[in-house]
C-alpha cells in the first residue's frame, strides 16, 4: 500500500469506529432505560449518550495510543523506569568515586551495566517505526 491509501484507510476506520461507538453506547443506553432495573428515562438518552462515548472514545485512545506506543515519552512507564536507572546508577558510581576507600575497575561495570541497559528502551523508543509483533 502507498501512504495515500495508507492515510485514507486511518480515517475511515477512524470515522466507522467513533460511529460504532456512539451507535454501541446509543443503543446500550436505550436498552438500559427500557429496563424496569435502572432509573433511566428515555430522555436521558442522548445527553448520557454524549458523555459516556466521549469517556469511552478518550479510554479507547489512550489504550491505542499505549499499544501502539505512540503515548508522548514524558508518559511512558518505560522512560520514566529508565530515567530512574539511570540516575541511580550515577549516583551509585560518583558516591563509590568519592567514598575515599579503594575500588577498582570491576566495581564500577554493574552501574555501568545499568547505565547501558537503561539507555537501550530510550534509544529503541526513538529508533522504533512499528511495535514488536508487527
Amino acid at each position: 500500500m502507498d501512504q495515500k491509501q495508507n492515510f485514507l484507510g486511518g480515517i475511515v476506520a477512524s470515522v466507522l469506529a467513533k460511529k460504532g461507538i456512539e451507535f454501541a453506547v446509543k443503543k446500550g443506553l436505550e436498552a438500559a432505560a427500557k429496563s424496569s432495573h435502572t432509573k433511566m428515562a428515555q430522555s436521558d438518552v442522548p445527553i448520557a449518550t454524549e458523555v459516556v462515548v466521549k469517556q469511552v472514545q478518550q479510554e479507547v485512545q489512550s489504550r491505542v495510543e499505549h499499544i501502539t506506543d505512540q503515548e508522548p515519552a514524558y508518559s511512558s512507564r518505560n522512560m520514566w523506569g529508565s530515567l530512574v536507572g539511570i540516575i541511580t546508577a550515577i549516583d551509585l558510581m560518583q558516591r563509590m568515586w568519592f567514598d575515599g576507600l579503594p575500588n577498582t575497575a570491576t566495581d564500577y561495570l554493574t552501574p555501568l551495566g545499568i547505565i547501558i541497559a537503561s539507555l537501550t528502551p530510550i534509544y529503541s523508543r526513538y529508533i522504533a517505526k512499528k511495535p514488536l509483533g508487527q
